[in-house]
């Protein structure tokens, strides 16, 4: 997306995932975090990689530990909200 801001690197909701510390350190510096594969934002995904093409998805039908890969053109969208919260 033209114009737009984006991360390259890998978020994660999870701290036992690589790329949360991307994440926590966006949301510290004020960003809202995005997650689109293939054009299409991602709302339940846990983990997201742009440089390796994947997003991992929780199931809808069960949220407390099925989880997927999906594979395709990943962005991660970010967008500053608020004014950093660090110290």
């Amino acid at each position: 997306m033209i114009g737009k801001p984006q991360f390259h690197g890998p978020v994660a909701r999870s701290c036992d995932e690589e790329g949360y510390r991307n994440y926590c350190n966006l949301l510290l510096d004020g960003f809202k975090i995005r997650v689109f594969l293939n054009d299409a934002e991602q709302i339940e995904y846990t983990a997201a990689n742009p440089e390796e093409g994947w997003v991992r998805v929780i199931l809808p039908s069960n949220s407390l530990s099925a989880r997927r890969i999906l594979k395709g053109f990943v962005e991660i969208r970010i967008e500053r909200t608020s004014r950093p919260g660090r110290t």
